[in-house]
């Protein structure tokens, strides 16, 4: 609005001098709005959960795209559930509550599993993998499952791109996609692409233990064999299962046993309990020893204590879960079940020494020498 000055008024500015006053009091507040303030102050954090929940979903519409059996389980989860499609891609380092570790660690005995599976029915190896000893089958597992190995499969089918590492930090983070305006010591500007840094071999490889435990946890373990043969982590399999099962003579006292040691569960192949009972030393028999099945037994009870323990146990970590896991699964465990079902009765051998060493280690059972084992039958 202008405003006129009649003759006889005078302006409010006559009589006034000019006055250089101090920057500080033509500044405004330095707060001068708490929300603003409050809201940019939080903007990274925001951000930074945005960006994961996009990378989450950005990599269920690439599995939807390439790889429909993964994907048609992680939309089966859904948005209600959208947390643990991200704790299966977040590490550690993200100091994220919730990371990948559980859900790696349940998937490495899934995995060992599988590949025990794939490689005992596998059409090219079947044959062989009878005549060999534990500590090589032992060691081609391995190799099937190995870091490097599933680092290379990771990359290849771009989950690498997906993996949450890197944490939020202040001076550096910023979204993925956009430039940091970098300014060096002799004072010029440089623009620089974000979150340069890439995962690791070990990271790679534990989000793919991780999905395959993801799978199993959400809809079992013939779901997570599905996932795992879609991504070419196992063997083409030999279609004629007698094949590679033989047929041995039966004995009715060894069914006998082992149905009651199982509580009355009956084995479909009723051979395969003389091969368990059937000592290394016995090289000229036609039944072979239990090596083989002493290595398929090894990845069932992995499988089995694992999936105990994880849900048994939700809150625990995974050092506390693997320490757990060794005290179930160790050799003294597994013999005082043994021995107090006396299971050794009924073993073949040819080892001389061996009822001395059954005699002795039952009677260190006794009930002044079972420590920690001494719950009774």
């Amino acid at each position: 609005m202008t405003h006129t000055f009649q003759d006889n008024h005078r302006s409010l500015c006559d009589g006034l001098t000019t006055t250089l006053l101090p920057l500080d009091l033509c500044m405004e507040a330095p707060i001068a709005d708490a929300g603003l303030f409050f809201l940019c102050t939080f903007l990274p954090q925001i951000l930074y959960s945005i960006e994961r929940y996009v990378i989450a979903s950005l990599f269920v519409q690439r599995c939807r795209d390439h790889l429909p059996i993964l994907g048609s389980f992680l939309e089966r989860i859904g948005v209600d559930h959208f947390d643990e499609i991200l704790e299966a891609l977040t590490t550690k380092s993200c100091d994220w509550e919730r990371s990948y570790d559980r859900l790696e660690w349940l998937g490495d005995a899934v995995l060992k599993l599988i590949h025990t599976d794939s490689l005992l029915y596998s059409y090219d190896l079947c044959k062989w993998v009878s005549c060999l000893r534990e500590g090589d089958l032992s060691l081609l597992r391995s190799s099937l499952g190995s870091n490097k190995r599933l680092c290379s499969l990771c990359e290849r089918i771009g989950f690498d791109k997906y993996i949450l590492f890197r944490p939020l930090d202040r001076c550096q983070w910023s979204p993925t996609g956009t430039k940091l305006h970098v300014i060096q010591n002799d004072g010029t500007h440089i623009l620089s692409e974000a979150n340069q840094s890439q995962p690791g071999t070990k990271t790679c490889a534990d989000v793919i233990e991780s999905v395959i435990g993801l799978s199993y946890v959400r809809f079992g373990f013939r779901a997570a064999y599905d996932v795992a043969s879609e991504l070419g982590m196992t063997l083409t399999k030999e279609i004629n299962y007698g094949s590679v099962i033989s047929e041995y003579k039966r004995k009715p006292e060894l069914e006998d046993a082992a149905s009651s040691f199982l509580g009355g569960f009956r084995f479909k192949q009723p051979s395969l309990i003389e091969e368990a009972l059937t000592h290394p030393s016995c090289v000229y028999e036609q039944v072979p020893c239990y090596q083989l099945l002493e290595w398929v037994g090894d990845a069932v009870l992995c499988l089995f204590t694992r999936n105990w323990i994880f849900h048994k146990f939700p809150n625990m970590r995974v050092s506390e879960l693997a320490t757990m896991e060794s005290s179930i699964v160790c050799n003294e465990t597994l013999a005082y079940i043994c021995a107090m079902n006396k299971l050794q009765v009924y073993m073949n051998h040819m080892d001389t020494s061996l009822p001395k060493k059954f005699a002795d280690f039952e009677h260190s059972l006794g009930l002044q020498g079972r420590g920690l084992w001494a719950t009774g039958k």
